[in-house]
């Protein structure tokens, strides 16, 4: 770590966790957004870099008054998070707000967001309604159907204010209340990235909390995912039946239904014009590989990082076990 926070010798309200993976180019563009200065709630900021080369470091860099946490391998959005998270609770914040460094959120949203939170205390967590780059809106929490399958929920015209209650938030932009996040303990460690966000919703949800998105707060964050089709496929099928086995049996086959379906909807059909598309047959191939392999390590129970020729061509950085 280098300098300590601004809060410190201070009660600390929010604790914000920057997850950052790469340069420390992304990381500025975030903190020059987001302005943390001008945040009047008693805070700190840390930090937490997950290099995607074994020399990376953001130590040249002179992050004033924040706690920089450099960890030795690329740990992934779980790993990341729950290093940010087990420092930031040392201070005893009331609140923890998580980011990924592509969010792009400003510090009087910041606040909002503490605000609502504070006004509802069965809220576990919070989070803003999500736009692309082009600001279009495509996420509003996500919403559960058919017993463990989730999906985002698109804003409209009808919503509720000032909150939006639902099953899940992004991971990109949370807002926890502290005492909900030691409950529950963090995310699963054994999830690496994806299905982490839903999982440690709905665990806070049966522990009596609610989920809710803000309605009028707007926050931009890219859809993940196309970079890395091979390791997105495997880690959804992995994890996915890993969340979907804490609803019982009837969970794990519908989770399995769900690959399969999957698998069914990503395969060109005879007849059809990505049957004669080269490009369209490989990435269904690419498709099936990941999937068939995440269910075969879910099965056998291996966790982590993705495996090594899973992560060939795909934007995540090698890693170890």
């Amino acid at each position: 770590m280098n300098s300590q926070s601004r809060s410190c010798g201070r009660n600390v309200q929010i604790a914000i966790v920057v997850l950052a993976y790469g340069g420390n180019e992304k990381v500025t563009e975030l903190l020059s957004h987001l302005r943390p200065a001008t945040i009047t709630a008693a805070h700190e900021l840390i930090v937490v870099h997950n290099p995607s080369t074994s020399k990376e470091s953001l130590a040249s860099h002179d992050f004033n008054a924040i706690r920089v946490i450099e960890l030795s391998t690329n740990r992934g959005y779980v790993g990341g998070m729950n290093a940010g998270i087990d420092v930031a609770l040392q201070s005893k914040p009331e609140f923890v707000l998580l980011l990924t460094h592509d969010v792009r959120i400003a510090a009087n949203k910041v606040q909002e967001l503490q605000a609502l939170i504070n006004s509802y205390p069965d809220l576990a967590a919070i989070g803003p309604i999500l736009c692309g780059h082009d600001r279009v809106p495509y996420s509003a929490g996500f919403i559960r159907n058919k017993r463990v399958h989730m999906h985002h929920r698109i804003p409209n015209e009808e919503m509720p204010n000032p909150i939006w209650p639902c099953d899940a938030i992004d991971g990109s932009v949370m807002m926890w209340r502290a005492a909900a996040l030691e409950e529950v303990r963090g995310f699963d460690k054994r999830f690496f990235m994806y299905f982490e966000d839903v999982d440690i919703c709905t665990r806070a949800t049966r522990c009596g909390w609610r989920i809710a998105v803000a309605t009028n707060l707007y926050a931009v964050s890219a859809r993940g995912g196309s970079q890395r089709r091979r390791a997105h496929a495997y880690l959804r099928a992995r994890n996915g039946l890993a969340y979907a086995r804490t609803f019982g049996t009837a969970g794990l086959l519908s989770g399995l239904a769900e690959c399969a379906i999957g698998l069914w909807r990503e395969t060109p059909k005879p007849g059809g014009h990505r049957f004669q598309d080269a490009k369209a047959r490989q990435f269904a191939l690419t498709y099936w590989r990941g999937t068939l392999l995440g269910v075969v390590d879910y099965f056998r129970g291996r966790w982590g990082p993705p495996p090594q020729r899973i992560l060939r061509d795909t934007d995540i950085a090698a890693t170890s076990l």
